[in-house]
């Protein structure tokens, strides 16, 4: 990925709407082989919403980003996003 490289995906929300998001960076946690994906959501009042994703690998050269279900995992992500977002 460039520096500059945007990377788009559709993200469906919770009332079927199609949106463009952008994965803003994707990241590791100490200690977890797992990887991540920082994202920007377009929020119906004209904002952006920021979320984490696990990011997998489809293995046909595609990926997926799931939502984070453990809570312990949760939490983690949720501290190390709040400590990049600075």
């Amino acid at each position: 990925m460039e520096k500059n490289e945007e990377i788009l995906f559709d993200y469906v929300d919770e009332n079927g709407v199609s949106k463009k998001a952008e994965v803003l960076t994707f990241f590791k946690l100490d200690g977890n082989d797992k990887q991540y994906a920082l994202c920007s959501i377009p929020a119906n009042d004209g904002n952006y919403d920021v979320t984490a994703f696990i990011v997998n690998d489809l293995n046909d050269g595609t990926l997926s980003f799931d939502d984070i279900e453990s809570d312990e995992e949760f939490a983690q992500v949720s501290a190390l996003v709040n400590e990049m977002m600075g």
